[in-house]
C-alpha cells in the first residue's frame, strides 16, 4: 500500500476525531487562539465549512493561519491542546504512531522526535504538540490522499488488536544497550542474516553493525543500529520480538532441517518479520515460532494469507482454534472438517465438548473455517466402506448392513486453506472421547441404513489402512 504525506488531516483524523467532544471548528480555534471562539457572541474565527476544508484536505491551511499556530510557544500550544481532553490518550497515540510509521512519509527524524516526547516528557499531550507542528509542514492540498478508506482507517486505529503500547516499550527500551536480546543459533541465523542485510545494508549503516550482522551477532547489531539512529524505538521493539520468536523456532527445528537448509524465499520472510515483530505475548510467539520453523523445514508450507490471518488473531481466537483442533475430523480423501449434524442428530455433541456456535462464528470470522455448512454424502456397499479419522488415528467406520448400497448425508464446517496450514502448529491432541461419543450418536441415528463402528488404525499408507477389527470401541 502506498504511503501518504503526514499532513494535517492525518493528524486530525488519527489523533482527534472521535476522541474529543469538540467540533472541527472548535478544535481549529483552540489551535489558533486557545479559545473555542474568539468572540463568544459571533461566529468562530474558523467556521464549520472552512474547518472541514482543512480537515478533509480540500484546502491546505493558509500560511497566515499556520503562522498563528506555529508562532505559539510549545508551552502555550500544549496548554491549548490539553483542553481537548482526549479520551484514552495513550491508546490513541500508540495506534496513531503505528500508522505514522507504516503508512505515512513521516521522516525518521519526525518519528524519533515523537518517541522522544513519550520517553522524556511526562505529559502525553506533548506528542500532540510535536505531531501538529510536523503535520503543518505539508502545505499542499491533501484530498487525493485522504480518501474515504483512509479516513475510516484512521478513525478505527485504536480498534487494532495488536497495538503495541508505545509508552510501555519506550520505558523498556529507554536504554537499548541495557536491554537483553535473544541469542540464536542453528539454521535460524540464515533467515535473520538475510532479513537484516536486506533492511540495513543499503542504509549507510556503520561497518561495525554490518560486521556484527555478517558474524551472526544479531543482538549487538541491533544495539549498534539503535545507537546509530537506524532504528526507532518501535523498530527496536519489533526486532526484540522477532529474535525471541526466532529463538523459539530454533528449538522447534529438527536437527536434519538445521543441517540442510540452504535457500529461502526472502519476500515471505520479510512479510513474516513485519507481522511477527508486533507479537509480544509468550503463547502467541510460540505459534509464530512454529510457523517459522515449519516454513524453514518445508518452504511453501504457509501462505502469505496465513501470515495475515495469524497477524490479526487474538489470544482468545487462538484458544478457540486450539479447542476446536481437538475435534477436527478427516474424511478418507483428506478433507479436514468440524462435524455439524445429520438429518437426525444435532450439534449438541460439539457443545458438550466446548465447541459452541459462538466459537464456530469466531473461527469463521478469523478465516479458519467456513461457517457455511457443507452437505456431504457417504455411500457404502459391499464393495467398500468409508469413515472419519481423527488426529490420533481412531476411525469411525460406516459399513453396509444389507446387500443393497446405502447412503447418508451429514453436514460439516470445512477448514479453510489457512486453517489446514495452521492445524499442525497448534499441536493439540485429538479428543478420542469425542470421536467415540460421536460414533455412538451416529450408530443410533443410522442403524436402519448402515453399521457404525469405531476402530483403532494400526497402520496407514495413503488410503491403504489396517484396522484393529478385534475391538469395536463403540461397544466397550
Amino acid at each position: 500500500m502506498d504511503r501518504i504525506p503526514f499532513c494535517f488531516p492525518v493528524f486530525y483524523h488519527g489523533l482527534i476525531a472521535g476522541h474529543t467532544l469538540y467540533s472541527q471548528p472548535e478544535v481549529m480555534n483552540l489551535f489558533l487562539s486557545g479559545n473555542i471562539r474568539r468572540d463568544p457572541k459571533g461566529w468562530p474565527q474558523v467556521d464549520r465549512m472552512t474547518a472541514n476544508k482543512y480537515i478533509s484536505g480540500l484546502e491546505a491551511i493558509p500560511s497566515d493561519r499556520r503562522e498563528e499556530i506555529t508562532k505559539q510557544s510549545d508551552d502555550d500550544l500544549l496548554e491549548n491542546i490539553q483542553k481537548l481532553k482526549i479520551k484514552g490518550i495513550k491508546t490513541v497515540i500508540s495506534a496513531c504512531h503505528m500508522f505514522l510509521r507504516e503508512r505515512t512519509l513521516a521522516s525518521k527524524e519526525t518519528i524519533y522526535s515523537l518517541e522522544k516526547s513519550v520517553r522524556k516528557l511526562e505529559d502525553p499531550y506533548w506528542y500532540y504538540v510535536i505531531a501538529l507542528r510536523e503535520s503543518l509542514q505539508f502545505t499542499k492540498k491533501s484530498k487525493e490522499y485522504i480518501t474515504k478508506d483512509v479516513k475510516q482507517e484512521l478513525h478505527n486505529l485504536r480498534l487494532n488488536r495488536n497495538i503495541p503500547d508505545l509508552f510501555q516499550f519506550q520505558k523498556e527500551a529507554l536504554l537499548p544497550s541495557d536491554t537483553e536480546l535473544a541469542v540464536i543459533d542453528a539454521a535460524i541465523p540464515m533467515v535473520v542474516h538475510g532479513v537484516m542485510t536486506i533492511l540495513f545494508a543499503g542504509q549507510n549503516s556503520s561497518s561495525v553493525a554490518i560486521e556484527q550482522i555478517q558474524s551472526g551477532d544479531f543482538s549487538s547489531a541491533i544495539q549498534s543500529l539503535a545507537r546509530e539512529g537506524k532504528l526507532t524505538t518501535y523498530d527496536f521493539y519489533k526486532w526484540n520480538n522477532f529474535l525471541k520468536i526466532a529463538q523459539k523456532a530454533n528449538v522447534e527445528l529438527s536437527d536434519d532441517a538445521a543441517a540442510t537448509v540452504s535457500e529461502f524465499d526472502f519476500d515471505w520472510f520479510l512479510r513474516f518479520f513485519d507481522a511477527a515483530g508486533n507479537i509480544r505475548a509468550e503463547d502467541m510467539q510460540q505459534l509464530w515460532a512454529r510457523v517459522l520453523a515449519g516454513e524453514i523445514e518445508k518452504p511453501g508450507s504457509f501462505s502469505l494469507r496465513t501470515i495475515e490471518v495469524l497477524r490479526n488473531m487474538t489470544a482468545s481466537e487462538a484458544l478457540a482454534f486450539k479447542n476446536a483442533v481437538a475435534l477436527v475430523l478427516q474424511e478418507s480423501d483428506g478433507t479436514s472438517f468440524l462435524f455439524c449434524d445429520t438429518d437426525l442428530s444435532d450439534s449438541s455433541v460439539n457443545q458438550s465438548y466446548g465447541l459452541s456456535m459462538g466459537d464456530i462464528l469466531t473461527l469463521e470470522e478469523t478465516g479458519l473455517i467456513s461457517a457455511l455448512r457443507v452437505d456431504n454424502e457417504i455411500e457404502v456397499s459391499e464393495d467398500g466402506a468409508d469413515g472419519f479419522f481423527n488426529g490420533s488415528d481412531l476411525m469411525i467406520l460406516f459399513e453396509p448392513n444389507s446387500e443393497q448400497p446405502s447412503a447418508f448425508r451429514y453436514r460439516s464446517y470445512p477448514l479453510s486453506e489457512v486453517g489446514k496450514q495452521l492445524l499442525p502448529i497448534v499441536q493439540e491432541e485429538a479428543n478420542d472421547d469425542y470421536l467415540i461419543d460421536l460414533g455412538k450418536i451416529l450408530r443410533e441415528d443410522l442403524q436402519e441404513k448402515v453399521d457404525v463402528c469405531a476402530y483403532r488404525v494400526i497402520s496407514r499408507d495413503g488410503n491403504d489402512l489396517k484396522l484393529d477389527f478385534d475391538t469395536d470401541l463403540l461397544s466397550e
